[in-house]
């Protein structure tokens, strides 16, 4: 199978390369750095910007030199958090332009392969995208939520072309995007001007929960596993966080008093 995996010179890319090709599979990889030595071996490397429609078109033109592709899997992201009355929008839009639309260019730029191969596509959701919003990960989980929607959607549109789409819903794991996501709280905690002792008197919470990743090798095997199945899953979850799940058994009301237990000050506190 030709695969073609974006994001592919980060942390998980690499490893969800490394998976597929040890597999048998032809692996083109696709992230903003040209450096091949920042990829798994026996990658083919092709340089793209997934905010710019111009790359993302020479990506699809380069995959025909090839002989097209059989399967795309979404790992391009980028993580931003912080409170939505202090955050420029600008870094919602750049969220987004990655997280949401850099998949809908890929998959615009290269449709007619994938409905000439009756191919296979894998989208690298989060189970933030699912689960009800927490405070402070705004500009993530909306790019998340709306990503569960574009693949809903197109789930629907393409099933008469054979077309499966499966939707990844991973919980906290020990990658790159891990690591910042406990860095723009201690931002928030450190910079904020409203929300700082909000964040202090939550940290000790949010820390117990990021202890609880697991190893990016879960996920590329799930996705080794997706592409090579006969009949593909919709939804995957993969090792969720317990305390959310729960949390979303509970009426939204209950939600909110929960959140507001734990982040107990408000503006009108400080």
């Amino acid at each position: 199978m030709r695969v073609l995996i974006t994001g592919a010179a980060g942390g998980l890319g690499r490893i969800a390369c490394k998976t597929c090709i040890n597999a048998g599979h032809i692996v083109f990889g696709c992230d903003l750095s040209g450096n091949n030595q920042q990829y798994a071996p026996g990658t083919i490397v092709i340089p793209t910007d997934v905010t710019d429609i111009d790359s993302v078109l020479s990506l699809s033109e380069t995959l025909v030199g090839y002989g097209s592709i059989d399967a795309i899997v979404h790992l391009a992201g980028v993580f931003a958090a912080g409170p939505l009355l202090e955050t420029e929008t600008s870094v919602l839009t750049y969220t987004l332009d990655v997280n949401l639309l850099g998949v809908a260019r890929i998959n615009l730029a290269c449709a007619r392969q994938l409905v000439e191969n009756k191919g296979r596509i894998i989208i690298v959701s989060s189970e933030l995208g699912v689960f009800s919003p927490a405070p402070f990960t705004g500009q993530y989980v909306i790019s998340k939520h709306a990503l569960e929607s574009y693949a809903t959607t197109l789930r629907r549109e393409v099933k008469s072309q054979k077309i499966s789409v499966t939707t990844l819903r991973p919980g906290s794991f020990s990658t790159g995007m891990h690591h910042k996501a406990l860095d723009a709280y201690h931002m928030i905690e450190t910079s904020s001007k409203w929300y700082g002792p909000i964040i202090t008197k939550a940290m000790p919470l949010i820390k117990r929960e990021m202890k609880r990743s697991h190893a990016p090798e879960i996920i590329a095997s799930t996705i080794l596993r997706t592409l090579e199945t006969k009949h593909p899953k919709r939804y995957i979850a993969i090792k969720q966080s317990p305390l959310l799940l729960l949390m979303n058994l509970f009426p939204v009301w209950l939600q909110d008093a929960m959140y507001a237990t734990v982040f107990t000050n408000t503006i009108e506190d400080l």
